[in-house]
């Protein structure tokens, strides 16, 4: 039996991943002298950290937006990755998650309710969700954080688009952010290197089980309206998945990605628990073979 293992690949000179694909192929010396270039700045510049979490509850009629649980999702999470980091020297300088559903368009977001807490009544979504009250008045600095969040979001689903129909296969350039965002967020940061971290979950209800039936999970390369530089966030059909990004903002560039399930379900109202997460595979750790 051919075995799997998930390895980061270099696609327009970053380093990406490819997700767990069946391969028995070795890592490039070009891709391992990438890994360690960047995992010496790392240590030297440290590392700022931004995570996210978008979990749904798809009912029959108007789904919506499980916030606390996203909460504790989003928290768990960078705990988690910022606890790695440390393990392997890398300092993580600032540590924030601002928002709920932040890679997801307001067009898109604003079709689904919300619920504050477990027990609380259903409610319109105010764009955008705040999840941090001491950065509601940053005006600046959150415009700045979710057009980074869209500018990134547009680019994971052309790196994917692109593997799938690799002859019309798009070039991967630079992030779309302003000089103006781009200064606010090193600010923010305190470092070249922000270290984006976002899952999505969608727990499915008995009666909308049934409906979908056929659907695949992925992101959609779907543009809102014309000439917008923003792709629809496609969350997955059912289930739990995390991914992570390293940006440099000098460069405005992803010089790093990763994607992972989520082992363990985090819609639970009691006892919520993100599960063994492995956000460093491919850059500080080597995968493990899976048979």
């Amino acid at each position: 039996m051919m075995n799997k293992i998930c390895i980061p690949c270099l696609v327009g000179g970053t380093l990406f991943f490819t997700g767990c694909a069946t391969t028995s192929m070795q890592v490039s010396p070009e891709v391992l002298q990438q890994r360690e270039i960047l995992k010496t700045e790392l240590k030297t510049k440290s590392v700022a950290l931004l995570s996210d979490s978008c979990l749904l509850r798809s009912e029959l009629g108007t789904s919506h937006v499980a916030a606390q649980q996203s909460r504790q999702t989003a928290e768990k999470l960078s705990a988690e990755v910022k606890d790695q980091f440390n393990q392997y020297g890398v300092d993580v300088i600032v540590n924030a998650h601002p928002f709920l559903c932040g890679y997801m368009p307001e067009q898109q977001l604003k079709k689904y309710d919300i619920k504050y807490d477990v027990d609380g009544k259903r409610q319109e979504i105010k764009y955008p969700v705040l999840n941090d009250s001491e950065l509601a008045n940053n005006q600046q600095q959150n415009l700045a954080i979710l057009h980074l969040y869209q500018a990134v979001n547009l680019q994971n689903a052309q790196q994917l688009e692109n593997a799938r129909y690799p002859k019309k296969a798009k070039p991967i350039g630079e992030l779309n952010l302003t000089d103006d965002e781009q200064n606010t967020l090193k600010t923010f940061a305190q470092s070249p290197y922000l270290v984006l971290v976002s899952s999505a979950g969608v727990d499915v209800s008995f009666g909308k089980n049934f409906l979908i039936t056929g659907l695949s999970a992925g992101i959609a390369v779907a543009t809102l309206g014309a000439g917008s530089p923003m792709a629809v966030f496609y969350m997955p059909a059912e289930g739990q998945t995390y991914t992570l990004n390293i940006v440099d903002l000098d460069k405005k560039k992803i010089v790093h990605g990763w994607s992972e399930h989520l082992p363990n379900k985090v819609f639970a109202k009691n006892n919520h628990d993100i599960g063994v997460i492995h956000p460093l595979w491919g850059l500080f750790e080597t995968a493990p073979i899976k048979k």
